[in-house]
């Protein structure tokens, strides 16, 4: 169907976003956490400072005393809550080197549930891109392939059935099912070919027979002709 061909890269483009940014969260915990320590710290003073577009940054003014039993004290954008009540005392992650980096403790928690959502939300999507790519060009790649195929035989129609190995809304696709006997062969078995899958009941477009283009040297590659159907918008 054109729409599965036409939704399976935002399914697939939304997958690898999800990924790339999970990925992105584990590089960054893994560089900080490397050479982290845990230091106690106290919030000692919340404000804003105006950024060139006016607009006004909020900022906390961490205090806290380093191996060396010398009080420091840093501006943080990152580390900043409304909640805080001046003096406010925080866990901190952080380099001691580079301390306006530090973050609060229980943002590495955030940060490992933010990796395992992105993982599950992006597995479904992945999946979904997958099967719908699938079968979205299955059919035109398969009569395109036909082209080649310099053998047509007209082959008794036995049947409609519903495809039960994929379901779409609660809906089963149909396949159009033929049978043919090739009267230059030796077997009594005849072949049986599918059509590819269709999204409403075809049975009442159905004759008692149908057109199969197959390769003359291998009869398991074929393709059924279901032109004759009328098209779904």
């Amino acid at each position: 169907m054109k729409w599965m061909a036409i939704t399976s890269p935002i399914f697939l483009i939304s997958a690898i976003i999800m990924f790339c940014l999970s990925f992105k969260s584990i590089i960054e915990m893994h560089h900080l956490l490397g050479k982290s320590v845990v230091v106690n710290a106290v919030v000692s003073e919340t404000g804003y400072n105006e950024n060139t577009q006016g607009g006004q940054i909020p900022y906390s003014l961490i205090t806290y005393v380093d191996h060396n039993q010398r009080r420091k004290e840093f501006k943080s954008t990152a580390i900043f809550d409304s909640s805080f009540s001046v003096p406010q005392p925080v866990l901190l992650r952080m380099k001691p080197a580079y301390p306006e980096k530090a973050r609060l403790s229980s943002d590495y928690n955030r940060s490992t549930a933010f990796i395992i959502l992105g993982v599950l939300a992006g597995l479904p999507c992945m999946f979904i891109g997958i099967v719908f790519f699938f079968q979205g060009f299955s059919a035109p790649i398969a009569r395109f392939k036909a082209r080649r195929y310099s053998r047509i035989v007209t082959a008794e129609i036995t049947g409609v059935i519903r495809d039960t190995t994929i379901q779409l809304n609660h809906r089963l696709p149909y396949r159009i099912i033929a049978k043919w006997k090739n009267p230059n062969s030796k077997r009594v078995k005849k072949h049986t070919f599918e059509s590819e899958l269709i999204w409403f009941d075809p049975t009442k477009f159905c004759k008692d027979t149908i057109l199969v283009k197959t390769d003359p040297k291998n009869i398991k590659k074929y393709w059924v002709d279901i032109s004759f159907l009328p098209k779904i918008k």
